[in-house]
């Protein structure tokens, strides 16, 4: 024996479809003001983001060099190796 759960999603009565109708409005009108929002933030974000990113590129490249920038180090050199298909230095 099989039993059948049916279930009607749409009012039967004009004034259940009319309710419903406008229930629908409401939703598609509330998401395109929420898609409106959102994309609104997301251009302001982009934008604060652009204009940062431009803000940091003219700072860097105004900024003279530094002395400290510059590594300095000592080093002897230990044993040297003449590579193939390299003269010698010294004969």
């Amino acid at each position: 024996m099989t039993y059948r759960v049916t279930y009607d999603l749409l009012p039967k009565t004009v004034a259940g479809r009319m309710l419903a109708a406008l229930a629908a409005v409401a939703v598609i009108v509330l998401a395109v003001f929420f898609l409106a929002v959102a994309l609104v933030v997301a251009g302001v974000v982009l934008a604060v983001t652009v204009v940062r990113l431009m803000w940091l590129a003219r700072k860097a490249r105004r900024a003279p060099p530094r002395a400290d920038d510059a590594i300095e180090v000592e080093y002897s050199v230990v044993e040297e190796r003449n590579l193939p298909g390299r003269r010698p230095d010294k004969p």
